[in-house]
């Protein structure tokens, strides 16, 4: 993993993590258990079944894919999709491993998880040295996983136990401190309110 490790900084990737497929196939339970909750919008459900069927999926690809690896992107203001998939890919290759873009999966409940990021009140997810402002990718690959900073539940983080600055600049009233959820019915989608206005937005990134 030095090689890749290396391979990953040069373009700048510091933060991520490579966890085992048993790990990743773990998440399904929680998953149908947000399902089946009341109050959950229908596009929501929609996302979770999308998920829940990436995860099983994973049962039927090649036996040389063992291990899921997922890599924080940092964007710059106004840039919706960084190409740094591509870098990701090309350095697994180089360092000898097998190379999949998977995004079948939920991908940001994958982060936290994996201990990559936390989530913030709004759900938008954050990652230490990075903050708020993050693009990930997802790939399958048979790299050597570390399991060790995995979790079994989804973890807020603790800067947002006593804030509701978010809650505040939601033009919509989205983002509650009564669910971990947001209400998807009332948010508009700007994705600039709770994005700027959170602390996290530039968390340890300078």
């Amino acid at each position: 993993m030095e090689k890749l490790t290396e391979l990953l900084e040069k373009d700048g990737y510091t933060k991520w993590q490579c966890v085992s497929f048993e790990k990743v196939k773990s998440m399904t339970g929680d998953l149908r258990v947000l399902h089946g909750q009341d109050g959950v919008h229908e596009k929501q459900k929609g996302n979770i079944a999308h998920s829940i069927e990436g995860i099983e999926k994973l049962s039927e690809m090649p036996k040389k894919y063992t291990s899921v690896l997922i890599v924080a992107l940092p964007r710059g203001d106004g840039d919706a999709r960084p190409s740094g998939g591509v870098n990701v890919k090309n350095a697994l290759k180089e360092a000898g491993f097998a190379a999949k873009l998977y995004l079948s999966l939920p991908i940001k409940r994958l982060a936290v998880l994996s201990g990559l990021a936390e989530y913030g009140r709004n759900n938008v997810t954050s990652v230490p040295g990075i903050g708020n402002w993050v693009q990930y990718t997802v790939f399958l690959t048979d790299a050597p996983f570390d399991d060790s900073t995995w979790r079994e539940k989804p973890v807020m983080a603790a800067e947002c136990e006593d804030c509701d600055i978010c809650i505040n600049a939601c033009p919509k009233g989205s983002i509650s401190k009564e669910r971990f959820l947001f209400y998807r019915e009332k948010c508009k989608g700007c994705n600039t309110e709770c994005y700027y206005s959170c602390p996290l937005h530039r968390r340890d990134s300078a």
